[in-house]
């Protein structure tokens, strides 16, 4: 029922369901034989449908971003991704007027992140969470080409090592004054 919920787009009765009635927003409801079919997320059917208050509602909710979700609906995934970059109200204003970013990516459940989530925004990212994923690898833009990076929470996630700059012409970063790691 959730599922057709996030297909129809009908907002209301999936916050009746997850709300209301605990529906988990992590179930396949869908199987085959043995198998789930990845359209039975209700994540993956609301970014079919391109329900994105609906998709918003469940990552708040709980429900996280899958790699079948960023694969096969990239321009939706990077679109959730991006509206959770706050902008920092009490930070100075950058030159080119431009206010800092708060990125708050905690808990998505993220496999992975994509090179091109930071391309229009690194040189204004001051605090990137990405405690509580499933990631095990970083782009080299992070943390080391965040030229404004205050803060990095990487704790709760798979790393077994962090990339290391080869040279000190790869690190662009330069004000780094908090990471949080916890499994390496």
């Amino acid at each position: 029922m959730l599922v057709s919920a996030c297909q129809q787009g009908h907002l209301e009765v999936v916050r009746m369901l997850v709300q209301g009635y605990h529906a988990d927003t992590e179930d396949c409801a869908i199987h085959q034989e043995e198998f789930a079919v990845i359209t039975g997320l209700p994540l993956y059917a609301a970014a079919r449908a391109g329900n994105e208050e609906i998709a918003r509602f469940l990552l708040q909710n709980g429900a996280g971003l899958s790699s079948y979700t960023l694969m096969d609906y990239p321009a939706f995934s990077r679109l959730l991704v991006e509206q959770r970059l706050v902008e920092e109200a009490d930070t100075h204003t950058e030159p080119e007027g431009e206010k800092l970013l708060c990125g708050c990516w905690s808990g998505l459940k993220l496999p992975w992140l994509e090179l091109d989530w930071f391309m229009d925004v690194s040189s204004r990212i001051s605090h990137l969470d990405l405690s509580c994923n499933s990631l095990s690898t970083l782009p080299s833009v992070v943390p080391w080409g965040l030229i404004q990076l205050r803060t990095l929470d990487l704790s709760n996630n798979l790393f077994k090592e962090l990339h290391t700059a080869q040279s000190s012409q790869e690190i662009i970063c330069s004000r780094c004054c908090s990471t949080f790691t916890d499994r390496l």
